[in-house]
């Protein structure tokens, strides 16, 4: 997994948790360094004082990740570190915390990679896609994370509409509204793993949500987010999910079928969507269903910025447009491409500019 690393102090920390939109977790380093054996591993962890860290009552939980041959097994490596502490602690305090895998006072990641070990208090647990306003999902529904990273990534202007025609739980519509109105994801949350540390100033969170707060702009007179999908139980539990979210009256939604709709909006846009795999439809299908969508979007979406997020780059060839590759993401365990498209009107030198 890629990381992103910075140095401050802890307000910056709880300041990340609460604003960062397309980060998993916020984690904060206390150790690393060269291992190539469990018993290096071990080691390694006993050098910290973990009753200053974890003092007993308090409970915590290890979690690792290896893509180190030489050291293959996470759940072993966590044992590793389990170990450590439960030592430490004994030998400084005589009493152990106990291990809550649920609630944790305190998180502990583990990373190894290339013969090296770093380990981490995990300030977020759980991860940060874990909004709290999607409680109803609909098939393969994107992490909030990936959602909000395909709406940065697409270089939405705000005073432009956005539409997703197939917006399944309405998670890409959702975070693109609270990034219109600056609403920070961790306002959603019920709270972060390090309200629980003893050594941060609770206070400190206090004042970080109220800023937060602050900064929150009011919704549009006229919505300018769109958000459709066939199926009317679908559409209404992401209506449920937007106002969990605070922003069900900064997108109108509508149940509709995209190949008889034409774009939402008089004015062009941005269309972000993430529309079926092959995971999801046969091979036949999927072609099918690419071959529809590109033409769909020549007929009904002139001037329109088109954004996908697919995995199926075989059926992507049957798509009929030209399209730009605007990143490859990860969507949970699947590889996938964020494509890009311009639809021009259908003039004749247009026609050719569509389909070169």
């Amino acid at each position: 997994a890629g990381a992103v690393t910075f140095a401050g102090t802890a307000h910056e920390m709880i300041r990340a948790n609460i604003h960062l939109r397309c980060a998993g977790r916020v984690l904060v380093p206390i150790v690393d360094g060269p291992v190539t054996s469990p018993d290096e591993l071990y080691r390694l962890a006993r050098r910290l004082s973990w009753s200053a860290i974890i003092p007993p009552p308090d409970s915590f939980r290890v979690s690792a990740f290896s893509s180190d041959p030489q050291l293959p097994d996470g759940r072993f490596a966590a044992l590793k570190v389990k170990d450590a502490i439960a030592d430490s602690q004994r030998a400084k305090r005589a009493e152990r915390s106990n291990v809550d895998k649920q609630t944790p006072t305190v998180g502990v990641s583990v990373h190894i990679a290339n013969s090296r070990a770093q380990i981490s208090l995990d300030s977020s647990w759980p991860a940060l896609h874990e909004r709290g306003y999607r409680t109803e999902g609909g098939t393969a529904p994107l992490r909030e994370t990936l959602a909000a990273a395909l709406v940065m990534l697409s270089g939405w202007d705000t005073t432009l509409p956005l539409c997703d025609p197939m917006c399944g739980s309405g998670t890409i519509a959702i975070e693109a509204a609270m990034i219109e109105r600056s609403i920070a994801p961790g306002l959603l949350r019920p709270g972060f793993a390090y309200q629980r540390w003893r050594f941060v100033d609770p206070g400190l969170h206090e004042r970080c949500i109220a800023e937060a707060r602050r900064a929150v702009t009011d919704s549009p007179s006229h919505p300018r987010i769109y958000a459709s999908d066939i199926d009317p139980a679908i559409v209404a539990a992401a209506m449920r999910n937007a106002d969990r979210a605070g922003v069900a009256d900064s997108i109108e939604f509508s149940v509709t079928d995209l190949f008889a709709r034409d774009a939402p909006a008089a004015e062009p846009g941005i269309v972000v969507t993430n529309p079926p795999y092959g995971e999801r439809m046969s091979l036949d299908e999927a072609d099918s269903f690419y071959r529809d969508l590109g033409d769909r979007f020549k007929r009904g979406y002139a001037g329109w910025q088109v954004y996908l997020l697919t995995s199926n780059r075989a059926a992507m060839k049957r798509f009929g447009l030209r399209t730009n590759v605007t990143a490859k993401l990860r969507n949970g365990p699947i590889d996938t491409t964020f494509y890009a498209t311009r639809i021009f009107p259908r003039t004749d030198d247009a026609r050719r500019e569509n389909s070169d």
